[in-house]
Protein backbone atom coordinates (compact mmCIF):
# COMPACT_ATOMS: atom_id res chain seq x y z
CA UNK A 1 0.00 0.00 0.00
CA UNK A 2 1.21 3.42 -0.85
CA UNK A 3 0.93 6.26 1.42
CA UNK A 4 0.56 10.24 -0.03
CA UNK A 5 2.22 12.05 2.61
CA UNK A 6 1.64 15.19 1.01
CA UNK A 7 -1.41 16.13 2.18
CA UNK A 8 -3.25 15.67 -1.32
CA UNK A 9 -2.87 14.85 -4.63
CA UNK A 10 -1.94 18.28 -6.22
CA UNK A 11 1.94 19.19 -5.87
CA UNK A 12 2.56 22.39 -4.23
CA UNK A 13 4.07 24.41 -6.60
CA UNK A 14 7.53 25.98 -6.68
CA UNK A 15 7.79 29.79 -6.64
CA UNK A 16 9.45 31.03 -9.78
CA UNK A 17 12.21 33.61 -8.61
CA UNK A 18 10.96 37.24 -8.87
CA UNK A 19 13.69 39.19 -11.78
CA UNK A 20 15.70 41.31 -10.69
CA UNK A 21 14.72 45.06 -11.18
CA UNK A 22 16.88 46.84 -13.28
CA UNK A 23 18.86 50.37 -11.23
CA UNK A 24 17.20 53.41 -12.46
CA UNK A 25 19.44 55.47 -14.03
CA UNK A 26 20.80 58.39 -12.20
CA UNK A 27 20.12 61.62 -12.71
CA UNK A 28 22.27 63.76 -14.69
CA UNK A 29 25.51 65.36 -13.29
CA UNK A 30 24.69 68.80 -12.43
CA UNK A 31 27.58 70.31 -14.35
CA UNK A 32 26.49 74.26 -14.56
CA UNK A 33 28.41 76.43 -12.41
CA UNK A 34 26.39 79.06 -11.24
CA UNK A 35 26.66 82.78 -11.41
CA UNK A 36 27.62 85.53 -9.14
CA UNK A 37 28.02 89.31 -9.34
CA UNK A 38 28.64 91.85 -6.43
CA UNK A 39 26.39 94.96 -6.63
CA UNK A 40 28.08 96.71 -4.02
CA UNK A 41 30.05 98.10 -2.98
CA UNK A 42 31.09 98.91 -7.12
CA UNK A 43 34.39 98.13 -8.47
CA UNK A 44 36.64 100.93 -8.11
CA UNK A 45 34.72 103.05 -5.00
CA UNK A 46 35.89 104.01 -2.35
CA UNK A 47 35.02 102.83 1.23
CA UNK A 48 34.75 104.34 4.52
CA UNK A 49 37.47 103.43 6.69
CA UNK A 50 35.99 102.53 10.06
CA UNK A 51 32.80 102.13 9.09
CA UNK A 52 30.24 98.73 8.44
CA UNK A 53 30.08 98.00 4.66
CA UNK A 54 27.62 96.28 3.66
CA UNK A 55 28.90 93.84 0.78
CA UNK A 56 25.98 92.41 -1.35
CA UNK A 57 25.68 89.78 -4.17
CA UNK A 58 23.21 88.97 -6.42
CA UNK A 59 24.35 84.92 -7.31
CA UNK A 60 21.77 82.37 -9.54
CA UNK A 61 22.09 78.77 -10.91
CA UNK A 62 20.10 76.63 -12.90
CA UNK A 63 19.62 73.94 -9.80
CA UNK A 64 19.87 76.56 -7.10
CA UNK A 65 22.57 78.38 -4.92
CA UNK A 66 23.76 76.74 -1.15
CA UNK A 67 25.68 79.64 -0.04
CA UNK A 68 27.85 82.46 -1.29
CA UNK A 69 31.10 83.16 0.71
CA UNK A 70 32.41 86.77 0.81
CA UNK A 71 36.39 87.35 1.42
CA UNK A 72 37.88 90.07 1.53
CA UNK A 73 41.70 90.02 0.61
CA UNK A 74 41.38 86.14 0.93
CA UNK A 75 39.91 86.24 4.45
CA UNK A 76 36.61 84.69 4.67
CA UNK A 77 34.02 87.30 6.44
CA UNK A 78 30.89 86.32 5.99
CA UNK A 79 28.40 82.85 4.40
CA UNK A 80 25.19 83.58 3.67
CA UNK A 81 22.75 80.72 2.88
CA UNK A 82 19.96 83.21 1.80
CA UNK A 83 18.57 85.80 -0.66
CA UNK A 84 19.81 88.78 -0.77
CA UNK A 85 23.17 87.65 -0.16
CA UNK A 86 25.11 89.99 2.11
CA UNK A 87 27.94 90.44 4.14
CA UNK A 88 28.95 93.21 7.28
CA UNK A 89 31.93 94.18 6.88
CA UNK A 90 34.30 96.50 9.20
CA UNK A 91 36.70 98.63 7.19
CA UNK A 92 39.74 98.83 8.93
CA UNK A 93 41.10 102.02 10.03
CA UNK A 94 44.26 102.59 7.89
CA UNK A 95 43.83 105.24 5.06
CA UNK A 96 43.90 104.76 1.28
CA UNK A 97 44.61 101.07 1.62
CA UNK A 98 43.37 98.28 -1.03
CA UNK A 99 40.83 96.00 -0.53
CA UNK A 100 39.99 92.91 -2.82
CA UNK A 101 36.28 91.58 -1.91
CA UNK A 102 35.32 88.35 -3.41
CA UNK A 103 31.82 86.58 -3.63
CA UNK A 104 31.64 83.36 -4.22
CA UNK A 105 28.17 81.13 -5.08
CA UNK A 106 28.23 77.46 -4.55
CA UNK A 107 25.37 75.09 -5.85
CA UNK A 108 24.45 71.38 -4.18
CA UNK A 109 26.33 69.78 -6.58
CA UNK A 110 29.94 71.51 -5.36
CA UNK A 111 29.80 74.14 -8.53
CA UNK A 112 30.80 77.32 -8.14
CA UNK A 113 31.90 81.11 -8.98
CA UNK A 114 33.96 83.87 -8.19
CA UNK A 115 33.81 87.33 -8.89
CA UNK A 116 36.41 90.14 -7.39
CA UNK A 117 36.13 94.17 -7.37
CA UNK A 118 38.65 96.10 -5.86
CA UNK A 119 37.85 99.26 -3.12
CA UNK A 120 40.10 101.18 -1.34
CA UNK A 121 39.71 103.22 2.18
CA UNK A 122 38.99 106.71 2.62
CA UNK A 123 42.02 108.80 2.70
Amino acid sequence: MVCDLTGGGTPTPTPSPSPTPSPSPSPPSDLVQPTVSITDPLNGSTVSRNNTVTISANASDNVGVTKVEFRVNGNLQCTDTTVPYTCAWKVPGKPNAPYTIEAKAYDAAGNYATVNVNVKSSS
